[in-house]
């Protein structure tokens, strides 16, 4: 994940946009890590991994929300939804 962060880093040093880095002990839910920003929930994005007939399909949601499997379906054209794995995830991402 290090090669992605200074990747990310880079490109909005190169846009030179304003941001701040926060570094803090792993989280694994969006409570935890809107506990340790002090922020609320509602400002941070969950990134859900699904497996959707054969494909992997990248998820945003916002922090206080859960997903919409009905919507995912329509939206993706897909019969067979779900998230994926942890091996999965792995597979398909690099982490």
């Amino acid at each position: 994940m290090e090669a992605e962060f200074f990747a990310i880093k880079a490109l909005l040093d190169s846009r030179r946009e304003a941001y701040e880095v926060f570094e803090h002990e792993p989280v694994y839910t969006s409570e935890q890590a809107a506990r340790v920003r002090n922020e609320p929930l509602s400002s941070g994005v969950k990134s859900l991994v699904f497996k959707a007939d054969n494909d992997f399909v990248l998820v945003l949601v916002p922090g206080d929300r859960k997903a919409d499997f009905v919507r995912l379906r329509s939206i993706s054209g897909k019969k067979n939804i779900r998230l994926a794995t942890p091996e999965e995830v792995l597979k398909a991402c690099n982490c």
